[in-house]
């Protein structure tokens, strides 16, 4: 099943719990900064592969940025991944 670019960062969002206001993690534009004090990496990426399993992005992917010190960084992209 395909969903939407817009109904994946909602639901994203509601995944991640972001509402850009009180846990200091963030999204814009369909980049996610998940801050570590609020999921840990393995988290973040644990709960990505259980809402990709068996969904995918219509008309586009998510990638996941490599590792910083504060934030777990990912995004949803237009196309096909290089």
């Amino acid at each position: 099943m395909y969903k939407e670019q817009k109904t994946v960062i909602k639901e994203l969002r509601e995944l991640f719990e972001i509402d850009n206001k009180n846990n200091n993690s963030r999204e814009f534009e369909g980049k996610f900064f998940i801050d570590k004090r609020h999921f840990e990496r393995f988290e973040v990426i644990s709960k990505l592969q259980n809402y990709f399993n068996g969904v995918g992005v219509k008309d586009g992917y998510v990638k996941v940025s490599p590792m910083t010190m504060v934030f777990t960084t990912f995004e949803v992209c237009d196309g096909k991944p290089n």
